[in-house]
């Protein structure tokens, strides 16, 4: 985008300074601006220019800035380090997390059936749960879905997108849930899929006449 700016002081009907900004998206994560600017009171120039980039972990600001012929650069590289006490993972942003609020989402397979992840369950490593509210950044970490940035004390509500996953005989034991988040912490969130199979087949009416019709909406129960 482009800004001008130019300011006016009507009691001394002077110009008072003039701005000129341009900036640019580059690389998708990173940002260019120069700025130039004339202070018409004074009669002298500004001039600055600056580069940030974001490494998701980490974001990095580069600054150059020249007034009335003193020169700077300052250089600023900022992140924060969150640690998951659930399932024992730091996690590295390059935004601030204290005063956060996040979730972690473990998906899995609950080849036992008693509703908790152990050793005889398998892990979901897609990112198959959508967050109902703008705002919330996903990270995923050692086959635990990650969401940061989200507002503490707030209710989300999620679901589950099961077209992401690669096995589509998974169902999960529930599609739509909401939690309600903690300041400072990750809440767990364990989310057990089972899994299901597919019959197919007719079932038909037998006739005296040795006629056969098809029979539609007839309920199956299943043995063993």
């Amino acid at each position: 985008f482009i800004r001008s700016q130019l300011r006016y002081l009507p009691s001394t009907s002077e110009f008072q300074s003039a701005e000129f900004l341009v900036s640019q998206t580059v690389f998708k994560k990173g940002r260019l601006q120069l700025a130039f600017g004339r202070n018409l009171e004074r009669n002298f120039n500004t001039l600055r220019f600056s580069f940030v980039f974001d490494f998701n972990k980490v974001r990095t600001s580069s600054t150059f800035s020249s007034i009335q012929n003193n020169s700077s650069f300052t250089q600023n590289i900022r992140g924060s380090i969150g640690y998951d006490s659930n399932y024992e993972n730091f996690i590295l942003t390059s935004r601030d997390q204290v005063g956060r609020a996040g979730a972690a989402v473990k998906l899995f397979v609950d080849n036992n059936n008693n509703g908790f992840f152990d050793d005889e369950d398998q892990s979901i490593t897609e990112n198959a749960v959508r967050v109902k509210r703008s705002g919330a950044t996903t990270i995923s970490k050692n086959g635990i879905l990650y969401f940061t940035q989200m507002q503490p004390y707030f209710y989300y509500n999620m679901e589950l997108n099961k077209g992401i996953l690669k096995n589509p005989m998974l169902v999960p034991d529930f599609e739509k849930f909401g939690v309600i988040t903690d300041p400072n912490r990750f809440k767990k969130i364990e989310i057990p899929f089972y899994m299901s199979g597919v019959i197919e087949g007719s079932v038909q009416r037998l006739y005296a006449n040795g006629l056969k019709n098809g029979v539609a909406g007839l309920k199956l129960i299943l043995i063993s």
